[in-house]
């Protein structure tokens, strides 16, 4: 994220609150970060100037990204993710 407030802090902010917003609708920290990992290269490619090779730059790092949280996909796909609100509910009982 912090590539995206250098480059722009109004798609930060705004990116920032989309990701909250995802996360405490769906229940899914997962959702929330593959917003921002779908919405970065998206926004290269729509609103900036980057130069195409940029935006493949970071589309191959957010293929990369997505690959390393594919376990978390699956897991989401099959029922078996844990969702925000139980695991601030188990760290609550824990302390």
């Amino acid at each position: 994220m912090g590539l995206i407030l250098a480059l722009d802090w109004r798609f930060f902010l705004a990116l920032v609150l989309v990701v909250l917003l995802v996360t405490v609708l769906t229940d899914y920290i997962v959702v929330g970060t593959l917003t921002a990992i779908v919405s970065f290269p998206a926004y290269l490619a729509t609103f900036s100037q980057a130069s195409i090779t940029a935006i493949l730059v970071v589309s191959a790092a957010s293929l990369a990204i997505l690959m390393k949280h594919f376990i978390n996909i699956r897991r989401l796909m099959v029922g078996e993710e844990i969702g925000l609100r139980r695991t601030m509910s188990k760290k609550d009982r824990v302390s």
